[in-house]
């Protein structure tokens, strides 16, 4: 009997952005019920180096297409259906610099 091997690989991407003093994690992350999600998110790192959520980037689910497009539409994802790290890191710099930029006004 051939088992399914999903999921086995751990997830490592992870990047520190700064932009005007200010510094946010983007990082790939897996969850739900059997950790078939990925989701790339942005979390602010305060200085005592915690980090509060603030955006999601990018997510997707390997069953149910139609409902992930739903619920990333409703969370507000910048990039609906997809965890492809690179683009979803650019997305989340261009994201930033305008939160930023429209905090700082």
């Amino acid at each position: 009997m051939k088992t399914l091997s999903i999921n086995q690989e751990v997830l490592s991407e992870e990047t520190l952005v700064s932009y005007k003093g200010y510094n946010f994690s983007v990082a790939s992350e897996q969850g739900g019920q059997y950790g078939f999600e990925r989701r790339v998110n942005i979390r602010v790192v305060q200085e005592d180096l915690t980090k509060t959520f603030l955006q999601r980037v990018g997510i997707i689910r390997l069953f149910e297409v139609d409902k992930i497009v739903r619920e990333s539409r409703s969370v507000g994802c910048l990039i609906i259906g997809e965890t492809i790290y690179s683009v979803c890191l650019e997305r989340a710099k261009e994201f930033i610099k305008e939160y930023v930029d429209f905090i700082k006004e």
